[in-house]
């Protein structure tokens, strides 16, 4: 690439500190900052690397001179039916959030074990009562996924003594774990699960996986944690399992509308614990994809392929792209 590359770090929390991290190690490279990520960046043909995670339908269709996309994410099925130029390259964080999220998980598992949202609602209101507790160790995980996430999830919990068993697509475990089936079989095995951990990419195979028929089996007063995306686990069929007691607790760091609205039922849903899409956060995320990028960034400049290149199938027909001052609002 030329001296005259632009990259543009366009994300509504990360922008300026990737951008500022990336100054200083790219000194060739023009690098911006947009954290407006409702409407088109400034420049938009002048972009030729973007660092993004969510942008407004059709943006990358409409950039004209982008050759490279660095998502901020693991995940990128929010791509598969976005037009874009048949040769753009697209990258993912591959395993920088992980070990973040896996613990998150965790700490899900052992607050709700520990019953930790009761004991702190007892302490703002001053009240000494024991709110009972489980062990961890020896209890059975049930998670959904055994990409770098799920993988994650399953050492940790095997190293804290928890019996594991699998549901991926084809039934295949790339890791250790206890069992694994295909996720046509996930009722048969929803009555072994004291915790359930969701941690599948979305996908039309993947939407309503945790449905009624599965809440209906699963073993009563177990736990879910779902890390995943919005639309995999069934809210209303969860909800109706909280209820009736047949899940004693939730955790959903993910949701179908985000914010959730202050109004949002979920708040106040008993057994259910809200967190605001933070799983993946770490203190060192923005140094880690700082040398991701500049990794790549080197690469590209020798012809050389790209870490953690993202499989996508083909893009849908792009449509003519938009005047060069759409969308900026």
């Amino acid at each position: 690439m030329t001296a005259e590359v632009h990259l543009c770090v366009y994300h509504p929390v990360f922008a300026e500190p990737i951008a500022q991290y990336l100054r200083a190690r790219l000194t060739h490279v023009r690098v911006t900052a947009v954290t407006q990520t409702d409407v088109d960046p400034p420049d938009r043909d002048t972009i030729d690397v973007l660092v993004a995670y969510r942008f407004p339908a059709g943006l990358l269709g409409r950039m004209r001179r982008l050759q490279w996309l660095q998502l901020t994410s693991v995940g990128f099925d929010h791509l598969q039916n976005e037009p874009r130029a048949p040769g753009l390259i697209v990258t993912h964080a591959g395993s920088i959030p992980c070990r973040a999220v896996a613990e998150f998980v965790m700490m899900g598992i052992f607050a709700l074990a520990r019953n930790a949202p009761t004991l702190i609602r007892q302490h703002d209101e001053r009240v000494w009562r024991r709110p009972g507790a489980r062990l961890v160790s020896g209890s059975r995980l049930l998670i959904f996924g055994l990409g770098r996430i799920g993988a994650e999830v399953a050492r940790a919990a095997r190293a804290n003594g928890m019996h594991v068993v699998a549901v991926t697509r084809s039934g295949a475990a790339r890791v250790e774990v206890d069992r694994c089936v295909p996720s046509d079989e996930r009722h048969a095995v929803a009555h072994e699960a004291d915790y359930v951990a969701v941690c599948v990419p979305a996908s039309p195979s993947t939407r309503g996986l945790l449905d009624a028929a599965f809440f209906a089996r699963l073993k009563p007063g177990a736990a879910l944690i779902d890390v995943s995306r919005p639309g995999i686990t069934d809210t209303a069929a969860l909800v109706e399992a909280l209820r009736s007691g047949r899940c004693r607790a939730a955790l959903l760091d993910v949701h179908e509308r985000e914010p959730l609205p202050r109004e949002h039922s979920l708040w106040s849903e008993p057994g259910v614990w809200v967190t605001p899409h933070c799983a993946f956060e770490q203190e060192r995320e923005v140094d880690a994809l700082g040398e991701l990028i500049v990794h790549n960034m080197q690469r590209l400049s020798t012809s050389r392929a790209l870490e953690n290149v993202a499989e996508l199938a083909a893009p849908p027909p792009q449509t003519e792209p938009a005047p060069a001052g759409a969308g900026r609002g």
